[in-house]
């Protein structure tokens, strides 16, 4: 159980890290991010995770669905719809925010599943 708070605690923290990084990379520049971006975006990664997120794991762990990559892609589509809704046509490139959005997803939903794993089976 300590495992579970620890992953849904933790997981969220990647999402302002994976924005910062691919900005950076993307647009070229310094990376000087305000905190409080890292902090809005902190807030609206824990409010997706526990209107969508918990509930998937719900579902997951309903029907024994253990698999890495079943995680990793309804943490990109988590991740797609929730910047759909939050971010809507704020960014001046869709592409670039399905993008973004996605790969932020993917990566939480990664780090929730290594911290849980739920197979509780070596990594191969």
């Amino acid at each position: 159980m300590r495992r579970m708070i620890l992953a849904f605690v933790v997981a969220p923290l990647a999402v302002p890290l994976v924005f910062q990084s691919l900005t950076t990379m993307l647009r070229g520049d310094g990376g000087e991010t305000p905190i409080s971006v890292w902090g809005v975006v902190l807030i609206f990664s824990y409010a997706v995770e526990l209107l969508l997120g918990i509930p998937l794991w719900l579902t997951f762990r309903r029907y024994r669905i253990t698999y890495l990559w079943a995680y990793a892609f309804t943490g990109g589509l988590i991740g797609w719809i929730a910047g759909r809704l939050i971010l809507g046509d704020m960014v001046a490139s869709p592409i670039y925010r399905d993008a973004l959005c996605i790969c932020a997803g993917v990566t939480a939903t990664l780090i929730f599943w290594m911290i849980a794993r739920p197979s509780r089976l070596p990594l191969q």
